[in-house]
């Protein structure tokens, strides 16, 4: 699998984003000449007619022409059908094509003559999402038969952005070597609009689960229209990979009720406005999902019937069963639709009496289960234990001018829960305005996570209950930890653990070397000596530190390089694992990874000795310190686990 950055080849590439290749879409900008190798990140230099979705008018010889030039210099090129035999006849055999096809229409695939064939679908419905998986299999089994090229399916579209970490899975599993193609993080907004619907590669890699799951995972989805880009996937993505499910969420899909139910998903939570249409098509409904006549979240059985639940009724009956200690009697639900629905369950099953205000529905959710109405004008009496925002208000930053005084009103024992959230899942303009005095406020976001560790449970058919700590971290977009050490202090034992308990990817820097190489990272070192492999380990430094919230296991020399130095002190929180000599001399000896002595023919003990006290200096980076001596790995895990929230809810 090659992840391929698309880059605006009018500006210089801002960074590699962990990148295997750059692509240089020069009919989408100007043509730089050919381009430079780098030792890093080899170059796909593409050129895309306008008949096939890009910019060039040209003719199929003329395209050849321009790839030409960037034959000698670029590591793959990319052409089209048309394009493949000018650019073979001008070229000779040396060069590595992508053949690729875009658009709905069907070719034949030569074998001959090209590395592989991408075939680039749109995807604008639950049926195109169904004919590009099935697409996308049926050129495997071809391949593993022998009766078709290596090809590879790249969907794209309004729906295609989280199938393409599915197709990558399934041609990789077929023993083809696909392209996963993304854009970096901050990427400009106008070169974004040439490009819509590709997304970011940290998004593919990070979030959406690209490289861990396989052709035949299950597929879990967000519908309907949140107030901003949910961290659903982010979240629900983290419980899979502690759980080790083989299972992906995929970023929210705007489509109504009937196209929902065509959609290739194991199970699917449900937002605005689609939760009570939602119900009304399930076959089935757990208690709670009938007393609202709401749910958020669907699963499909395996007779293919559906059924829904409604998690965020649970949710708030955690929050207030657990924070509401007001004497007050009453719960204030501001809007009527299907969040307000689970919130008026949910408190007259704590005994609250329940009075609705706001505008459109609300008036008749009231009617309808038999409670006050309050007015359109949202208002506190001094009554309310509890006060719920289950409309959109305040997602955006702002708050209508009578929203501030009503704020203001409500009793300072009260506990105020605020539904939306705003982009990144932070908190929303009422709970910025609701929050002081000794009221007990929940964010949007904080809300989500405790609702999507309930509604985990059904997706997983589990009786294990993930804990919201997952998904509360998982809201933002964490700095990468970092572990550091002299060998033998733990370093990949105590990151693997860390990395389980909170849903993160993990990287070993010495396996990565090895994934690089095609060795063993101490094989590497003793071929080339410690100053080429400390280079060498610098890249892959960069490469990591490129991940999103990914616990990294550092070789016990990287930090002796400045530029990784640097590179650590600016983007990620660093923790250092100590160990006595004696323990590490023990632990290396029944280590049966291959590591030359960097002292040869001394005692192990007095190298260890030596070694740690050489780098200390270094190890000043550190945010932590931990000693690892006689402790269990669980243990220190979690106080690094511990050590990394808190830090990341400071920033």
């Amino acid at each position: 699998m090659r992840l391929v950055l698309v880059a605006d080849p009018s500006r210089p590439t801002p960074d590699f984003a962990g990148a295997d290749l750059i692509e240089r879409r020069i009919d989408l900008g100007s043509d730089a000449g050919p381009v430079a190798r780098s030792s890093d990140v080899g170059a796909l230099v593409t050129v895309r007619s306008r008949a096939e979705g890009g910019a060039f008018d040209g003719s199929p010889a003329e395209a050849a022409a321009l790839l030409v030039r960037h034959a000698d210099t670029a590591e793959f090129l990319d052409a089209e059908r048309d394009v493949v035999a000018h650019l073979r006849s001008a070229c000779g055999t040396g060069v590595r094509i992508v053949a690729s096809l875009h658009g709905r229409r069907s070719i034949d695939l030569p074998r001959e003559g090209v590395f592989a064939w991408k075939i680039a679908r749109p995807v604008e419905t639950p049926d195109d999402m169904i004919a590009v998986l099935d697409e996308a299999r049926r050129l495997a089994v071809d391949f593993v038969c022998g009766r078709g090229p290596a090809a590879f399916v790249v969907p794209y579209g309004p729906l295609g952005v989280g199938l393409r970490v599915v197709c990558a899975a399934i041609a990789e599993g077929a023993g083809i070597d696909p392209f996963v193609y993304g854009v970096a993080d901050g990427a400009d907004p106008a070169f974004l609009v040439k490009l819509p619907h590709v997304p970011a590669l940290s998004t593919l890699r990070d979030d959406l689960r690209l490289g861990e799951i396989s052709g035949r995972a299950r597929l879990f989805g967000l519908i309907g229209q949140p107030p901003s880009i949910s961290p659903s996937p982010r979240i629900h993505n983290a419980f899979f990979r502690n759980q080790g499910i083989d299972a992906v969420y995929l970023p929210e899909i705007d489509v109504d009720v009937d196209a929902a139910f065509r959609l290739p998903y194991a199970g699917w939570s449900v937002t605005t406005p689609w939760k009570q249409a939602t119900a009304q098509r399930c076959d089935d409904l757990d208690p709670s999902a009938r007393a609202a006549g709401a749910v958020n979240t669907v699963i499909r059985f395996p007779d293919g019937r559906w059924r829904g639940e409604n998690t965020d009724i649970g949710a708030l009956q955690i929050i207030i069963f657990h924070r509401a200690r007001s004497a007050g009697t009453v719960g204030l639900v501001i809007g009527g639709g299907g969040f307000a629905r689970a919130a008026i369950v949910a408190m007259r099953t704590q005994g609250l009496a329940v009075r609705v205000v706001g505008r459109g529905r609300a008036r008749a959710t009231a009617a309808e289960f038999g409670v006050e109405f309050g007015g359109e004008v949202v208002t506190a009496r001094g009554d309310e234990a509890v006060v719920v925002n289950a409309t959109p208000v305040g997602a955006d930053g702002d708050l209508p001018v009578e929203w501030g005084p009503f704020a203001a009103s409500i009793p300072v024992g009260a506990t105020v829960i605020d539904g939306p959230y705003a982009a990144g899942a932070k908190p929303g303009a009422f709970f910025r305005a609701a929050f002081r005095g000794s009221r007990r406020t929940t964010s949007g976001g904080d809300f989500l996570a405790i609702q999507a560790a309930l509604q985990a449970t059904h997706f997983m058919a589990s009786r294990y209950r993930p804990v919201a700590t997952i998904a509360s971290f998982a809201l933002g977009a964490p700095r990468c930890l970092v572990l550091v050490g002299p060998r033998g202090a733990g370093k990949t034992t105590v990151g693997r653990k860390v990395a389980h308990n909170l849903g993160r990817p993990f990287l070993d820097t010495d396996e990565e070397i090895g994934r690089v190489t095609g060795r063993p990272a101490g094989r590497v070192l003793a071929e080339v000596g410690e100053a080429a492999f400390r280079q060498l380990e610098a890249r892959v430094v960069g490469r990591a530190l490129a991940r999103r919230g990914a616990v990294i296991a550092l070789g016990g020399g990287a930090l002796e390089v400045e530029d990784t130095r640097v590179m650590l002190g600016r983007c990620a929180v660093i923790v250092r694992l100590g160990v006595t000599p004696v323990e590490a001399a023990q632990r290396i000896a029944v280590d049966a990874t291959f590591r030359p002595r960097l002292i040869p023919g001394g005692d192990l003990v007095a190298e260890c000795a030596r070694i740690a006290a050489e780098r200390a200096p270094h190890y000043a980076l550190a945010s932590q310190r931990v000693n690892t001596t006689g402790r269990a790995p669980w243990a220190i895990a979690n106080g690094v686990v511990a050590h990394w929230i808190n830090l990341s809810r400071e920033s």
